[in-house]
Formats: structure tokens, C-alpha cells, sequence
């Protein structure tokens, strides 16, 4: 079964003045295949997401789920954390529009997920 998921991205151009690079924008639009699911925050890691990465820097590729610890807190012990570790291919289309295309090893065709990000 082939999936494709696409992730896009959306800032908004609020002040001409400000000669920010595309990933500098700290607030975006987050489209999930194409239904509006929110927004995202551009934020410095913090203490707890830097030993999630700790965790999982022995995994070079794959999609997974962590078990509720007190790694990333939470109070409810059902609460999991879902995790995607791949190589990405970064393409710049203009100073307003970059996609990155994560690469799959060859033949394995279980997911295939694109990120958009684009300045409106």
C-alpha cells in the first residue's frame, strides 16, 4: 500500500520591512493534505525535547512510538509520543517557497511525506 502525506506550511507576509529567511518566520499556517489542522510555532528546544533526541539518536530511519515516560511529561500514563526519523531532500524553489521530500530506502513504498513550506 502506498501512502502520501503532505505537509504545507504557510507564513504570512506581514511587514515588508523585515528581511526574514523563509524558516525564520516564527508563526506558520499547518495544512495536513490539504485541510487546515492549525498552526505551528518556530520555538529553541527545550531541556525535554533535547533528551528525546538523545533517545532517539541510535535510530537512523523509521516511524515508531515512545511509551508515556518522564522523558516528555505528561500526566496521563496513555499518552505516547509518535516519532518519524529520516533523511530529507531539501529543494528551494524561489526565496519563498523551499519542500522537503523525505527519501525512502529503495523499494519501500510504506510512507512518502513532503513538507511545503511556502510565504503567502
Amino acid at each position: 500500500m502506498y501512502v502520501y502525506e503532505e505537509l504545507r506550511l504557510n507564513a504570512r507576509k506581514r511587514d515588508e520591512k523585515e528581511k526574514k529567511g523563509l524558516l525564520e518566520v516564527n508563526v506558520w499556517d499547518m495544512f495536513f493534505n490539504g485541510k487546515k489542522c492549525g498552526y505551528a510555532l518556530k520555538r529553541e528546544a527545550n531541556e525535554m525535547d533535547l533528551s528525546i533526541m538523545e533517545l532517539l539518536k541510535v535510530i537512523t530511519m523509521g516511524v515508531g512510538v515512545l511509551p508515556h515516560t518522564n522523558y516528555y511529561g505528561g500526566d496521563d500514563p496513555d499518552d505516547e509520543l509518535d516519532y518519524i526519523r529520516a533523511n530529507f531532500d531539501h529543494h528551494v524553489g524561489s526565496k519563498d517557497c523551499k519542500t522537503l521530500y523525505m527519501l525512502c530506502p529503495e523499494g519501500n513504498n510504506v510512507l512518502d511525506l513532503t513538507i511545503f513550506f511556502v510565504r503567502l
